[in-house]
């Protein structure tokens, strides 16, 4: 080429070519060239993929985007940010995630001048000028040749700041086109003489917060009328760069990082949701000259960055707010490689999000965990391009999210830029908006103060925690750049040390309140059961003469006193004299399988049983001697109060609960615990005098102790109504309708079935419900169940009681009132007096109020500790390390917190532990028994939700020659367990699934066939009208697709609750009472059925023996 010709030279050699060819080849291209001139001169236009090489594109693909060339100078795809940043943007296409604004009010300005200089940094930056094909596959960001910067002046002069905010709002709901640049524009309302406000708006897509400022900065350069030196590169440049990166290297090092984060980091789960949020919420927070300087120099000294320090302070406390050893943020990088000529001049969005994974340990000093937080960012920067999509998908968590908040670190704040001002100009009222999709985001920015702004979606976090949060991370900072040694689990989130119990009040013990009212209200009634009514004198005679018997056979301060009685006046009578004579009384179920009942008396040492019914009892240790409560003799002789040397420390009985290790555990109480416990709660109630109560829960747990003492320590009336009337919806309200009860306390799950079934039977729900206080514990009260009682009675007051056996019966109670309160259900409430009740973390930290921990209990309720087993004793009941006193604390294993007004609310568990009607079941017991079964080789026992609440559901990988029937299994499981630990079915597996650091997967369990545990090998379908009517009754109640009439009730996922409801709907649509006994014999739909007309005639022969007496009695009168 010279001269603006092109010449062309063809040398050839004469010994292998002619002239006369090499001529022709000449002319032909010269055709071919003038040709392809004449082509272009005549306006065709097209692109081929070798115009685009970053995009790599087919012909076809090129074609089907249809590019105008006129338009389009290039073309090729996202950053890994972009791609995240575009899908949420088309994701939700009205929301104003990434779009961010830009607000200043600016003195002395040209906007002629000012407006230029944004348009000669548009044509100067191709970034500036990209439209996103979010359709294209992958999609693409194209480079227009030039674009028109949208520009809005007006006059706002005498408008008020309220407008402006209006005005600056309704930019931001002016969404983008995101295929058509510019994605910005600009508004310059001029609001004085010499003064205007910018509105800049502009997509995210373009620019990261390095690249805003250094724009910033050149537009100022610009409108000074500088010469800015030539750009040096674009961000292509950097999308090739991109292109050349290892992918391989940047998976092996992710998938190390991910292996130790079980879950993924959900912060804003572990806190309160907000009631009815919405919008974006900002806080700005900020660390003053001299805080922020002596950050700055701990960091220095410790050889680490301001930036890590406050990643460090926020892992722990991530750690500390959701209880997850592991956890992970996400950590905003600049992105901008070295190694890349330009990148630190170049505009586009090169930052990207990654996740900063670590497990802060208790022991680890503070420095130590510094400099690992720093050498894992070190280790970050050589993979910190690799997309956050690909490092999601390979965390094996379904590609969700890994975490939910942010933390970013700008080290070149859009203030700063517009601080260096040309001469005559005056920035200030700086607002800068930006928001992302992630509902937490945490910005700092580091100039001579540390300023936080805290950027929040108020939908998942109410502004009350984002501030809680805010001031929990500045406590952490101040605590660890106090001490460099402090130990990681010293730092504490909260400034405030956990308030201490009021001291408790010497409370007077259970059976000598109950002795003071049998002597002020002799008369009174005492007990009712089994058509019996005693007045407190004979209750108290009773008790006496059985306590002097007692003692004279050697019973004394810690002795142990097996009781095994159903709710009667037999069972009140033994208990009362067990205190009465300074021992411990340990009450057993009936209904318990011989082997636990054995276990349970051999492992408490009970000196002998009292027994209701000793005809009726399995063996026996032989060494145990057997009183028969029913014989007279036994109430015969000496009616005074026994007065054995007794100390509140003495035991006053052990109750029996759920252990993991295979085997039940007892719970030994203390006379003074159990005083301690009846003073706080009849404080808390404030029941009327002579109150009725009734106890409707087994004797074998300590559940029903609060209306058991509570009755006859208050001078009440206990009511104990028969074991039928209890499962019974029609019967129990006609008992509490005719005894006009006035206080009730019941676990919420059987309350529901009687609910259920009282409706079914069309009995008034308010005759289930007592007339003064209804009082529920053992499991949570929802706000469906809360709504209904309110409705039923609403002159009922309800009342929420929490508390494990190892804390006596209750420690948190919550008077709700008569007040309804829709949408919410009961919570765990507030502790007695005298008690204490905290919530801690894993270090036994105090944790602020709102942040999620196990719930911690102390003070003279707890138990003494389980018996004989000293090594679990100290395993749940640890020293208080806020007392001075050697004082114990209960790790309960549930997991709470604590709201603003001192109410506590229940989460969950922090262990496996689950309620199962009421009942505290360890999975871990069920799941011993049943690998111990001869067939079965390994087992898991989880719980799941099912129709009528939580049930277990068990998982046996059989042994290599067995092939075990489930129903079988089941079957062997009831011998050995009550019937609410027997697991509702039973799956067999070739192996249990595990993850990958070798747990139980809990999440990839297969869900129980409904039919699984039925052993009929081919389901029969009913016959005859009653069988289809039967079937259809129990396929509503437990929601099942068919019934067979060789189908076993609690096979299907039937229990006693459901049973009572199973009462109450054949006597609703039936109109056959049935007795609950009948259907634990005749537990097949078919057995079921033809049991029915015998019934039926049974009570049609009662009802004709009562009308005869009835006519009889008329006739005596």
């Amino acid at each position: 080429m010279l001269d603006g010709e092109l010449r062309l030279t063809l040398a050839f050699s004469r010994a292998r070519h002619r002239a006369e060819t090499v001529r022709r080849l000449s002319d032909a291209l010269r055709d071919e060239l003038q040709a392809l001139i004449a082509h272009c001169n005549a306006g065709a236009a097209g692109f081929t993929p070798s115009d685009f090489p970053l995009a790599r594109l087919t012909q076809a693909a090129l074609d089907a985007l249809k590019l105008d060339p006129a338009q389009v100078q290039d073309l090729y795809p996202l950053s890994p940010m972009q791609a995240g940043m575009l899908f949420h943007s088309v994701l939700a296409p009205e929301g104003s995630a990434y779009t961010n604004q830009l607000r200043v009010d600016i003195d002395g300005l040209d906007p002629a001048r000012f407006i230029a200089a944004w348009e000669a940094a548009i044509k100067r930056h191709d970034s500036l000028r990209c439209g996103f094909l979010h359709r294209a596959d992958p999609p693409l960001q194209w480079v227009a040749r030039s674009v028109r910067l949208p520009v809005t002046t007006e006059d706002w002069t005498g408008r008020d700041a309220a407008g402006l905010d209006r005005f600056a709002a309704a930019e931001l709901a002016r969404r983008f086109d995101l295929e058509r640049p510019p994605l910005m524009r600009l508004a310059l309302l001029r609001t004085g003489a010499h003064r205007h406000h910018l509105v800049w708006t502009v997509h995210h897509l373009l620019l990261d917060g390095w690249s805003t400022a250094q724009l910033l900065a050149e537009v100022l350069r610009h409108y000074a009328g500088e010469t800015l030196p030539a750009s040096g590169g674009r961000f292509a440049d950097y999308i090739g760069w991109l292109q050349s990166r290892d992918n391989a290297a940047g998976e092996a090092f992710w998938k190390a990082q991910l292996a130790p984060l079980d879950a993924p980091t959900r912060l804003l789960a572990a806190l309160p949701a907000p009631e009815q949020g919405q919008g974006q919420g900002e806080h700005h927070h900020e660390l003053d000259a001299a805080e922020t300087t002596a950050l700055a120099t701990f960091a220095r000294a410790q050889k680490v960055t301001l930036n890590t320090l406050v990643q460090a302070a926020w892992l722990l406390l991530l750690q500390r707010c959701t209880g997850q050893p592991c956890v992970a943020f996400g950590a905003t990088v600049a992105g901008r490689p070295a190694e890349l000529p330009g990148a630190q001049q170049m505009l586009g969005l090169f930052i990207n999000t990654l996740p900063v994974i670590a497990s802060p340990r208790p022991q680890q000093a503070v420095g130590d965990w510094l400099r690992q937080v720093q050498a894992l960012n070190l280790a970050l920067r050589e993979h910190e391009h690799t997309p956050l999509y690909d490092i999601q998908r390979w965390a094996g968590h379904s590609g969700q999210a890994l975490f939910d908040s942010i933390v970013v670190f700008e080290n070149y704040p859009v203030d700063a830029a517009l601080r260096r001002a040309p001469a005559g100009l005056a920035f200030s009222g700086i607002g800068n908006r930006a928001e992302t999709n992630y509902p937490l985001a945490l910005v700092f920015a580091h100039t001579d103060t540390l300023r936080l702004t805290c950027r929040f979606d108020r939908a998942a976090l109410g502004d009350a925690q984002a501030q809680l949060l805010a001031r929990g991370l500045f406590t952490v900072l101040r605590q660890m750049v106090a001490d460099a040694a402090l130990p990681l689990g010293r730092i504490s989130l909260s400034t405030a040390a956990a308030a201490l119990p009021a001291a408790a009040a010497v409370a007077q013990l259970a059976h000598l309140r109950f002795e003071a009212h049998a002597a002020s209200t002799p008369n009174a009634v005492a007990l009712a059961a089994d058509d019996v009514q005693l007045t407190y004198r004979e209750l108290n005679c009773r008790a006496n003469a059985l306590a002097h018997r007692l003692l004279a056979l050697g019973v004394g301060p810690d002795v142990p006193v097996g009781v095994l009685a159903e709710r009667s006046v037999e069972l009140v009578v033994a208990l009362l004299a067990i205190l009465k004579a300074g021992g411990a009384y340990v009450p057993f179920d009936p209904d318990y399988p011989a082997d636990r009942l054995a276990y349970m008396v051999q492992d408490s040492g009970v000196a002998m049983l009292l027994a209701q019914r000793p005809d009726a009892i399995a063996a026996l240790p032989a060494a145990v001697p057997v009183i028969d409560l029913g014989a007279p003799s036994l109430y015969d002789g000496e009616y005074a109060d026994p007065s054995p040397a007794l100390h509140p420390h003495h035991l006053a009985y052990v109750i029996y609960t759920s252990g993991s290790t295979g085997r039940p555990k007892g719970v030994g109480i203390s006379h003074g615990a159990l005083a301690h416990y009846l003073h706080g709660v009849l404080s808390q109630l404030a029941l009327a005098p002579a109150s009725r109560m009734a106890m409707v829960s087994t004797p074998a747990a300590d559940l029903g102790h609060t209306v058991l003492f509570g009755a006859l320590a208050s001078g009440g009336a206990l009511h104990l109504p028969a074991r039928r009337c209890v499962f019974d919806a029609a019967a129990f309200a006609r008992y509490m309708a005719q005894h006009r009860i006035g206080v009730l306390k019941i676990v919420p799950g059987h309350l529901r079935a009687l609910l259920d079934g009282a409706q079914a039977a069309g009995v008034p729900l308010a005759d289930v419900l007592p007339e003064h206080t209804l009082v529920l514990g053992g499991e949570a009260t929802d706000a469906a169940l809360r709504a209904r009682l309110h409705a039923a009675r609403p002159g009922c007051r309800l009342v929420n009681h929490y508390g494990p056996t190892e804390t006596t019966v209750g420690v948190l109670v919550h008077v709700a009132g008569t007040t309804p309160q829709p949408g919410a259900g009961l919570p765990l409430g507030q502790p007695l007096t005298g008690t204490g009740a905290y919530v801690l973390d894993a270090d036994l930290c105090p944790l602020p109020d709102g942040i999620a921990g196990e719930l911690y209990v102390g003070g003279p309720a707890l138990a003494r500790g389980y018996l004989g087993r000293a090594a679990l004793t100290a395993e749940r009941f640890v020293p208080d390390p806020c007392a001075r006193d050697g004082a114990r604390l209960y790790r309960t294993g549930d997991r709470v917190r604590r709201r603003a007004d001192g109410v506590f609310e229940y989460l969950g568990r922090v262990d496996d532990q689950v309620k199962i009607r009421g009942f505290r079941v360890e999975p871990g017991e069920v799941a011993a028994q049943l690998a111990a079964l001869p067939q079965v080789r390994q087992a898991a026992v989880v719980a799941a939700p099912a129709a009528g609440g939580m049930q277990l559901v068990g998982y046996a990988v059989p042994r290599a020659d067995a092939r075990p029937d489930p129903a079988a299994l089941c079957r062997a499981l009831a011998a050995t367990l009550p019937p609410h630990m027997v697991p509702a079915a039973i799956v067999l597996l070739d192996a249990l699934p595990l993850t990958a650091n070798g747990k139980l997967d809990r999440r990839a369990l297969p869900a129980p066939d409904a039919t699984a545990p039925s052993a009929a090998p081919e389901q029969e379908a009913p016959q005859g009208d009653l069988e289809i009517r039967l079937a259809g009754i129990w396929q509503a109640l437990l929601q099942v697709p068919a019934v067979g009439r060789h189908d076993n009730f609690f096979a299907l996922g039937g229990h006693s609750l459901l049973a009572v409801q199973l009462l109450s709907r054949i006597q609703g649509e039936l109109g056959i009472e049935v007795p609950l006994a009948l259907l634990f014999g005749a537990a097949t739909l078919a057995e079921l059925a033809a049991a029915l007309p015998a019934q039926q005639r049974h009570a049609d022969e009662a009802a004709l023996l009562e009308l005869e007496a009835f006519a009889n009695t008329l006739e005596s009168v």
